[in-house]
Formats: structure tokens, C-alpha cells, sequence
């Protein structure tokens, strides 16, 4: 497992990796887990709680400054699952890793994140976009499999224009 390393190349506002996942083993395991595991108010539910029982830490706004490698380690009934694996078994050294939910004809504050995160879309549909205040530039991530690195240390929001729920994985990387 490394850092992501973006040494002597271009820093990109967005891009897909090479490396892609099981999207149907994915999906499967998502809606395993949050039959049993609802939302709430924030839309997500975090994996990597920092070892606490509660699904709940590590999601919505964080604090400027706040260590976020703490949320390392698994949330406990996580352990030995599927998820552990997948998780530590992806090139990257991630944290903070959540499933996050943006409902039909829903957007985000406009803001900007203290680190940049990877994203795969588990379900989505074609009027899901991040936007990129600064540089004007829209993006749609396909549910295709693949990993996309986000710049989200750029002012950026989602919004989801569709009829369909937007699904992601969302991981912060060291880079």
C-alpha cells in the first residue's frame, strides 16, 4: 500500500486511476449494510470510524485542521469483513472512508475540503455532477467501476439533478 503519489505530474482537478473494483460485489455489500445500518441527517455512514461504535463519526463538515488519519482503523462489526479487506487492500493508504448519499434534486454547501478524496459511484445517474467553482468545470462520475481521484481541496459542491439517488464511496487520500 503507498501514498498516492502525484510527484512530477500534473496536479489534476479530477481523473479516473487505472485501478478498478468489483462494482457488483460492491454494490452487493452496500446494500447489505445499510439494511442494517440507515442514514441519517448527514447522508452518510462512515467505515473507517477510528474504531468507535458509531457509524456516525467521521461524517458531514469536519473541522480545519482536525487529524482525519485518526479515522483509520475499522468500525468494530467491520472487522474481518469484506470491507476491512477491500479497504486494506486498495494501492492507496485511504481514511475516512464513508458511503455517502445525495438524494434526488439535492446539492451540497459550495466548499472546500482540508484533503483530497477518492470516489467510486456505486448508483448514480447521468444528472449527478460535481462542480469546480474556480476553474468552471463539471464532472460526472460513471458508475463504471473505477476509482476517480477528486481534488476536493479546490472550492467544489455536488448536486444531483436526477430522479435517481446518487451513491458514492468516498476515501481520503494522503497524496
Amino acid at each position: 500500500m503507498s501514498y498516492l503519489s502525484l510527484e512530477n505530474e500534473q496536479v489534476y482537478l479530477f481523473r479516473p486511476l487505472e485501478q478498478t473494483v468489483d462494482l457488483d460485489r460492491l454494490r452487493a455489500e452496500t446494500w447489505s449494510l445499510l439494511a442494517d445500518v440507515p442514514f441519517d441527517e448527514r447522508n452518510q455512514v462512515c467505515l473507517q470510524t477510528g474504531g468507535v461504535d458509531d457509524w456516525y463519526n467521521g461524517t458531514g463538515a469536519m473541522p480545519g485542521g482536525e487529524d482525519l488519519s485518526k479515522f483509520d482503523e475499522m468500525h468494530p462489526r467491520l472487522k474481518g469483513t469484506w470491507w476491512e479487506s477491500f479497504i486494506r487492500n486498495l494501492p492507496y493508504k485511504v481514511s475516512r472512508t464513508r458511503i455517502a448519499r445525495l438524494p434526488p434534486r439535492k446539492c451540497y454547501s459550495v466548499h472546500q475540503d482540508f484533503h483530497r478524496t477518492l470516489h467510486i459511484a456505486i448508483h448514480t445517474n447521468p444528472k449527478a455532477y460535481f462542480l469546480f467553482v474556480n476553474e468552471q468545470r463539471l464532472i460526472h462520475i460513471a458508475a463504471d467501476s473505477h476509482i476517480w481521484y477528486v481534488d476536493t481541496k479546490r472550492i467544489h459542491t455536488a448536486f444531483n439533478g436526477g430522479d435517481d439517488t446518487r451513491l458514492h464511496l468516498m476515501m481520503r487520500v494522503n497524496d
